[in-house]
């Protein structure tokens, strides 16, 4: 696995320093602080949190011009250090600067590399999305130079058969079969390679609808024909949650029926407390923490699916984008203060569901729409903030939002090291068996989940 080049391929020393950042004071503070929490809300900000200084700091510059705030919040996205900010700030992005694993696509690819264009020609890409032609285009690469010497893959979680259909081409000519948990997007990717890849598929396309966890994958491996007496390998696109969990495992328990794994993770947010950690040695160098130290909880599996690295590749662009999802934020914040000023605290109690973006064209219009969701009149939900600690809120959640949605690189570095630590320990005596995690797409295409674990039962 590609980590820093500070560490000099010292795993061990890599993994202590992640497990230090996800256990520090402000990272705990900031896990625990949810944005809709009534301490961001104070009117004169305390000492109880360990970014307070923060806090403090945002106060004294709330008259500041809107553009030099603008330029504040690009710098802690993208890890510019800047002069004035609290010296706990600059200690907190140097170190999301520095422990974050590499996510930069490099060319691996040999000179005989094969490879499919899905823009042009005869190839069909109706209903793909251009983050969903690179991604395709970017993974058959991976898998047509790397697995080469394979021939049946199983794409779990297939989706609409987008990656299973690129892969039973030319020029890569695989035997895949594609599984899905969802009935109707099986039917639709049968339709579509029926009717749509006739004389395209070169190789052999084969789909079954069927569970998605260890002992499903063990029985469609088997039952399918197009396999006979051959090992299988197991590739998935974005596979949610716990899945991912499932499709290692399965590779991991099938020595006898998987040969290969190709894997690119996504929606840490649905992963299962019980799904991490997988290795020994991050348990082990767990157990070296102080007590208490470590708590890994929800929050910091749903920090884990942000990514501020894209902001990098054109900042202005992105910042842009990025200023809708904060005023939601906002707006979300002042809703939960009013409704605790009328009694409603309780999250169950205040179930909002998702809003329309239109709601969002101003606070009175976003309340008008919460309060008929919530079954309420506009004029019940009492709010008396005033113009100038609404702004002071504003610039407070920017720099606590962006500043909490950078450790989201670490929390996915650590997720994934800790996965290629496990596969190495359960794969030790295979000798032929080589694991890697590298990053395989271009992050400003928005495919921001780009890194790939990738094992080789076979000597090519």
């Amino acid at each position: 696995m590609e980590i820093p080049e500070q560490y000099s391929d010292d795993i061990e020393k890599y993994l202590d320093d992640l497990l230090l950042f996800v256990s520090d004071d402000i990272v705990k503070s900031l896990i625990e602080t949810h944005t809709n929490s009534a301490r961001l809300m104070q009117r004169k900000w305390d000492d109880r949190e360990a970014f307070a200084e923060w806090m403090h700091w945002a106060e004294s510059t709330n008259d500041f011009s809107d553009a030099w705030k603008d330029e504040q919040i690009r710098c802690i996205a993208i890890g510019e250090i800047c002069d004035e900010w609290p010296d706990s700030l600059k200690r907190h992005i140097r170190l999301c600067n520095s422990l974050s694993a590499p996510r930069t696509y490099r060319n691996y690819e040999a000179p005989h590399t094969k490879r499919i264009n899905l823009k042009y020609g005869k190839v069909n890409n109706l209903g793909m999305t251009p983050k969903k032609i690179h991604e395709c285009e970017r993974l058959s690469t991976l898998i047509g130079n790397d697995f080469s010497h394979h021939k049946n893959l199983i794409d779990v979680g297939s989706g609409q058969g987008y990656l299973s259909r690129t892969l039973s081409r030319h020029p890569f000519d695989f035997s895949v079969l594609a599984v899905d948990s969802d009935m109707n997007n099986v039917q639709r990717s049968q339709i579509t390679s029926d009717r749509r890849d006739v004389g395209l598929t070169t190789g052999r396309l084969d789909h079954v609808c069927a569970f998605l966890d260890r002992q499903s994958l063990e029985r469609v491996n088997r039952e399918w024909e197009a396999r006979g007496d051959e090992r299988s390998t197991l590739i998935g696109l974005h596979p949610c949650g716990d899945l991912s969990v499932e499709v290692i495992q399965a590779f991991i328990d099938g020595v006898n029926d998987y040969d290969g794994l190709v894997l690119v993770s996504c929606c840490y947010n649905k992963l299962s407390p019980y799904n991490f950690p997988l290795s020994q040695q991050v348990r082990d160098q767990i157990q070296k923490l102080p007590p208490n130290r470590f708590v890994w909880e929800y929050d910091y599996f749903g920090l884990a699916v942000h990514t501020l690295a894209h902001w990098t590749i054109d900042p202005k662009k992105y910042w842009d984008v990025a200023r809708f999802p904060m005023f939601k934020l906002l707006c979300r914040s002042r809703l939960a203060e009013c409704l605790r000023r009328i009694g409603r605290p309780h999250y169950s109690e205040n179930r909002l569901g998702k809003l329309r973006d239109r709601h969002y064209k101003d606070w009175w219009t976003y309340r008008d729409g919460a309060a008929e969701r919530l079954g309420l009149r506009p004029d019940e939900l009492v709010d008396d903030i005033d113009d100038e600690f609404w702004k002071l809120i504003d610039w407070r959640m920017k720099v606590f939002w962006t500043a909490k949605a950078r450790c989201g690189d670490m929390f996915e570095s650590i997720i994934h090291l800790d996965r290629f630590l496990y596969v190495k320990e359960r794969t030790a005596n295979e000798p032929n068996t080589t694991v890697r995690v590298l990053p395989i797409f271009d992050i400003d295409t928005g495919s921001a989940r780009n890194l790939a674990l990738t094992v080789d039962r076979l000597q090519k």
